[in-house]
This record gives C-alpha cells, sequence and structure tokens, in this order.
C-alpha cells in the first residue's frame, strides 16, 4: 500500500515545508556568533536518506503566496547538497504564484533539476501581475541553462530591462537602448539552448526583431504571452514584418499591459500572429479607461476586429474596464458582434451590460455552445441565477457579480432540496465587488451574513446545481473589492458537498451530515477576524 499511495500523495507538493519536514533536526543548534561551518559529505548523505525515499515522486512543486522560509540550517544543506546531487530527479514543473526577490529565490534555486521542463510565474489574471527583477531573470536563466534544462514552458515577466549580469565587462552602449540590446542577446543566446518551447511568457521590453522572428519559427509553440512594462512605457514595442509561415501552430495568445493602440495594431496587423488562434486574452493597461469620456472603450472596438481576423477564436478573455475604476454601461446588442464565432469560454470585465431585460436568454441565443462564462461585473440578483441556469443549462462554470442584499428575496423548499442532478455546473465564481470609484461598496457580502443566511445561501445553490463548488479567489487578495474570504469558501464548500452526496442518496438526512452549523460558522467568522 505505502508503494502505492505514497508517489500519489506526493507528486504534486504544494507546500515546501513538507520537503524540509523530511530533513532531521540537528541535534546541536550552532551559536548565533559561531561562523557557518559547511556540512561534510558523509553528514549530508546521512541528512538525506529519508529525503531521498520521497524526493524520486516529486514532480510538480508549487510556490504559494505565504512562502516557508526553512529554519535550522536547513537551506544550507539543500544547497550543498545540491552542488553535487539532483535534490528533486524527477521534478518536471515549477509553479511559482508570489513576488519574490533574492531571499525567496534563493529557497527555490536549489530545486530546479535538469529534468525540469516547466517553469511558470502567475497565473496572470489580474494586477498586480507578477514579475521578476532583472537580477532574478537573469540567475534563473543561467541556472536553467547550466542544469541543461529542456524546457517546453516558461513564463517569466520581468519588470525591467534585463542586462547580462554575468559579464563583467561594461558595454560601450549604457543607454536604454543599449541595454535593452544586451537584454535581447541574453533572451535570444540561452532560450536554443533550451529547446523550442511550447509555451512562453516574456516581457515586450526584452523582446527585439530578431528574437520575435526566432519565436516565430518555433512550430512547437502553441502559447505565446507578451506582458508590458508595469509603468506603461510600451510605446516603442511593435512587431517586425513576419513571414506568413511564422507562428505556424500558436493556439493561444496572451496580452497584457500595453496600450489599446497596440493591441489594435497587433490583432489588425499581424495576420501570422492571430490568424490560427482559437484562445486569445487581452489585459490592456489600466490608464487606457480611467474615464467615461473613453466610449467606447477600446476593447469594445475590437470586437468585430477579432471576428474578422481570428474566425476560429473558441475562447475569449477581455478586459473592456478596470472594473477598480470604471465599469462600462454595455448595451448588450454590442456582443452580437461576436455570434459568427465558435466561442465556448467567454470572460468580459470591466462590463454591466444594458438594454436588455433578459440577458441570459439574449446570451444563450447568441452563443449557443457556451460552456464558460464570465462576466464579474455584471450584477445580478440572487433570483436571477435561476434564470442563467434556465437560459443556459449548459454551463460548466460561471463568474458573475451578485448583489449579496438580494438573498432575502430566495425563497426555497427546505424539505426537497432536489435529488436528481441535471446540470454540468460545477464551478461558480460569485462576486461581491465595489464597481467603480463612484459606487457606494455594496452594503452586503457573505462574509456578514448571519447563520440563517448561509443556511439560505448554500441551500439555493445547490438547488439550482447540485454539484457546484465556490472558487476561492486568492488571486485577488490584493484588490480593494468586498470578496468571499477563503477561510469561509471553504465552510461553504463543504456544505455544498455535503448536499450534494444528499441529493444522490435519499437514504441520508441532511440534519445528520451537515458541517455547517451555527457553532463552526461562528468559529469560521472569528477565524476571519482574527486574520485580519
Amino acid at each position: 500500500m505505502f508503494d502505492l499511495a505514497m508517489p500519489l500523495a506526493w507528486k504534486y507538493v504544494d507546500d515546501i515545508q513538507r520537503l524540509f519536514a523530511l530533513l532531521p533536526v540537528p541535534k546541536q543548534v550552532q551559536q548565533v556568533d559561531e561562523a557557518p561551518k559547511k556540512p561534510s559529505s558523509s553528514s549530508l548523505e546521512d541528512d538525506f536518506e529519508r529525503f531521498n525515499v520521497y524526493a524520486p515522486w516529486v514532480r510538480h512543486l508549487e510556490f504559494w503566496t505565504c512562502l516557508y522560509y526553512p529554519k535550522h540550517r536547513e537551506l544550507d544543506r539543500i544547497r550543498h547538497y545540491s552542488m553535487e546531487h539532483t535534490v528533486l530527479p524527477n521534478l518536471r514543473y515549477i509553479s511559482v504564484t508570489t513576488e519574490l526577490g533574492f531571499v525567496k529565490m534563493s529557497v527555490i534555486m536549489p530545486f530546479i533539476s535538469p529534468s525540469l521542463v516547466g517553469f511558470r510565474l502567475g497565473p496572470i489574471s489580474y494586477e498586480p501581475i507578477p514579475e521578476l527583477s532583472e537580477s532574478e531573470f537573469s540567475l534563473l536563466l543561467t541556472a536553467l541553462c547550466d542544469k541543461r534544462c529542456r524546457m517546453k514552458y516558461l513564463s517569466v515577466p520581468a519588470s525591467r530591462s534585463l542586462g547580462v549580469a554575468s559579464s563583467g565587462t561594461a558595454d560601450p552602449d549604457d543607454s536604454r537602448g543599449g541595454q535593452k540590446n544586451r537584454a535581447g542577446r541574453l533572451f535570444k543566446d540561452i532560450l536554443p539552448t533550451m529547446g523550442p518551447l511550447a509555451g512562453l511568457t516574456i516581457s515586450s521590453n526584452i523582446l527585439e526583431h530578431d528574437g520575435l522572428r526566432m519565436i516565430g519559427s518555433w512550430r512547437a509553440l502553441e502559447r505565446f504571452e507578451i506582458v508590458g512594462a508595469s509603468n506603461g512605457q510600451n510605446d516603442d514595442f511593435a512587431f517586425p514584418q513576419l513571414d506568413e509561415s511564422a507562428f505556424p501552430f500558436l493556439e493561444h495568445l496572451g496580452l497584457y499591459r500595453l496600450s489599446g493602440a497596440t493591441i489594435f495594431d497587433i490583432v489588425q496587423n499581424v495576420p501570422s500572429l492571430v490568424g490560427g488562434l482559437t484562445s486569445i486574452k487581452i489585459l490592456p493597461l489600466s490608464s487606457d479607461y480611467l474615464s467615461e469620456d473613453v466610449s467606447p472603450p477600446i476593447g469594445l472596438k475590437l470586437l468585430p476586429i477579432l471576428v474578422k481576423r481570428c474566425p476560429r477564436l473558441q475562447s475569449l478573455w477581455l478586459r473592456v474596464c478596470d472594473a477598480k475604476y470604471l465599469v462600462h454601461r454595455t448595451p448588450v446588442s454590442a456582443l452580437d458582434a461576436l455570434m459568427d464565432l465558435p466561442l465556448q469560454s467567454l470572460f468580459l470585465e470591466g462590463i454591466h451590460l444594458v438594454e436588455c431585460t433578459n440577458v441570459p436568454k439574449h446570451l444563450a441565443k447568441i452563443f449557443p455552445a457556451l460552456v464558460h462564462l464570465g462576466l464579474p461585473d455584471h450584477r445580478l440578483s440572487f433570483v436571477d441565477l435561476r434564470t442563467v441556469r434556465d437560459q443556459m443549462p449548459q454551463l460548466g462554470s460561471l463568474s458573475i457579480g451578485l448583489d449579496a442584499g438580494s438573498l432575502s428575496d430566495v425563497k426555497i423548499n427546505y424539505e426537497d432540496p432536489g435529488r436528481h442532478p441535471q446540470y454540468p455546473l460545477r464551478v461558480l465564481e460569485a462576486r461581491f465587488r465595489k464597481q467603480g470609484l463612484h459606487e457606494e461598496r455594496c452594503p452586503d457580502t457573505p462574509r456578514s451574513y448571519t447563520f440563517q443566511q448561509v443556511s439560505l445561501f448554500v441551500r439555493y445553490l445547490s438547488s439550482l446545481w447540485p454539484d457546484v463548488q465556490l472558487l476561492e479567489q486568492q488571486v485577488t487578495a490584493a484588490e480593494t473589492n468586498s470578496e468571499i474570504p477563503g477561510c469561509m469558501t471553504k465552510f461553504f464548500n463543504d456544505q455544498l458537498a455535503m448536499l450534494s452526496r444528499h441529493s444522490c442518496d435519499s437514504v441520508l438526512k441532511c440534519d445528520d451530515t451537515a458541517v455547517l452549523d451555527e457553532e463552526n460558522w461562528k468559529l469560521c467568522e472569528q477565524k476571519h477576524r482574527i486574520k485580519q
């Protein structure tokens, strides 16, 4: 059983403390004023005897926002051991969802293995976009090159123009342009040693024309994402003339933090880049839509161009406006331009659809194959969720803004929560957000619900979609908007899972299997207050 269960349990590690816990605690802790001593080879072998039982099973290592920093000189032992040994010999992917810096980077570096095929800094969905500094970028790329990693997926946005840190000699051209040229050479020289990539996310400030042409020649490339500078200095970024054969198998394109004019030019004038796309994600600069005077926003002007240039598009994620500053009141007819696309996934940020009495019915008419729908800033009442369910029964996931105060309008039969699952929706991202600078914060959110309201909230969702779970909104922690705290989301999901089991088994009594009662709801509220 050990040989069967443990490889599965250790295949994905999202808490690095699990790895350091495999090392024995030193019997004697060195005095603070003593100089650190390099561990001997024999002591290192002894220390890692237990570690090496588990290490070959690790395939995916994830570093979350609260990155554990090792104690008791654990990191020193890992570093010294990594000089002569591969710490995780079968590691395939490293994912980082936190800002780094040299302290945190020092924790990651010893785990880079020759078997590594993917490194991701992200995800890129909301500001602030995770980025490396130029020194971190150079350090990471050099380590990947030294380990001879044959990379397939690389996501490394960087905050500034990047110079070669290891040369030790001054470049004759120390101007801003010279730094950018050196960055392009570093990027162009190191990437071929890793092999043609299938996915690349990189900053616009190191993409030179020669580098872009090289990337366009990769037949393996399926995903390509470009991140603009955090200060908005992207005016000089432009695509070169590309052969018609460039980007032959590209399926997904991401354009982040670029100006609306730059994005418009790329979509309109680089057909070899966008012609074969099935997925596109566009998050323009926030400064492009800070005023209601910009009407319509550049995002809405893009819709007919996307239909013309990307006829195979199945997935569209577009930020029309930044909801922290402005939510654009958009006629629902503006989306009719997309009806000729074979869309299965649609996510539109920063719009509130108007001039329609039944938005779900209209969307179902123009997007009959839609499986994933995201309108996080279009606010509905809880009663309207039933209309969404009835008009779009094929949905598998939904992101929608909700008026938490409308819960009192919901009517539900507590004796019959529904025992026959009929709808495929599994994921609901319920957003309770302040919309724009001039709108008052929604007075009610689930964090202020009483236990009776919580019970109604969960049972109502379960009556609509018996297998639904709430999406935990980890990436929106930096927002000023009101969301459901993670600890509360877990409680809601535990109750939803219980109701799902109850709906499939008429013998189970709902009260007997409840995990969310008034007492533990109070404990959850207390836990959230402590975190604040």
